[in-house]
């Protein structure tokens, strides 16, 4: 009876610890996955675009001329635009349209959080893709590639940077529609400083923005986040008024 007894208890504490095994995985996955923000006005299910196209095949000829655009602009690109690379490497909506931002300042807490949110929903939509792919950072290949601003981990395919940049700048045109041109050319502008300073490929910064463009198509069916880009109106100051 008592051996039976220690094995029950053996039985019952390994179980315990497969089970706080398995809850710490999936913590660290859903975290690896959500980004520090997690999912906010998508469901994880819109977050998953199965059909988005993959990445060039290694060494197929859109793969070598991506290679080609990396050691071009490695030869040419100046000490400034490692600079101003280096500035929007956090990806966040501050660093890259900080000097466009169309709302007061110092930026309302309300604008902040709308824009964390959506951060959220990008991380984990641009991780799922990434994760699919694998496709490595030019750096980790070959051909002498030396970027110029940090390599912050996770795959190359699609750039979360050019997603960010192309969705933000989408919204920024829904509440401020006569500097669409401005927001768009600043979305661009910071999607090349990720190739111009070496951590993607252009087919990385053109996944990018279809990516971008497709997140926002999804979140424009959420009443919740139509509500709420609609609330940040208030903010916006026009060129007109300083």
């Amino acid at each position: 009876m008592m051996v039976d007894a220690l094995k029950n208890i053996r039985l019952l504490l390994l179980l315990a610890l497969v089970l706080s095994l398995g809850a710490c995985t999936s913590a660290v996955v859903k975290k690896t996955l959500a980004g520090t923000g997690g999912v906010y006005y998508l469901d994880p299910a819109q977050g998953q675009f199965p059909l988005f196209p993959p990445p060039p095949l290694p060494g197929s000829a859109t793969d070598q001329a991506d290679l080609k655009v990396l050691q071009t602009w490695q030869a040419k690109r100046t000490a400034a635009e490692c600079t101003r690379a280096r500035a929007e490497a956090r990806g966040n909506f501050e660093s890259m349209f900080g000097n466009v931002n169309p709302f007061r300042r110092p930026l309302p807490p309300e604008v902040a959080a709308f824009f964390n949110h959506v951060h959220g929903d990008l991380d984990y939509t641009v991780e799922v893709v990434k994760e699919r792919y694998q496709r490595p950072r030019p750096a980790w290949r070959c051909c002498g590639i030396e970027p110029c601003v940090n390599i912050i981990g996770g795959y190359s395919y699609p750039s979360g940077h050019a997603t960010n940049a192309r969705l933000f700048a989408l919204i920024l045109s829904d509440l401020a529609p006569e500097r669409r041109v401005e927001f768009m050319a600043r979305a661009d502008e910071a999607a090349l400083d990720r190739v111009i300073g070496g951590v993607h490929y252009p087919t990385d910064i053109e996944a990018g923005k279809r990516l971008g463009e497709a997140i926002y198509a999804e979140l424009r069916k959420n009443p919740a986040f139509q509500r709420d880009e609609k609330a940040l109106e208030k903010y916006i100051v026009k060129k007109d008024d300083g």
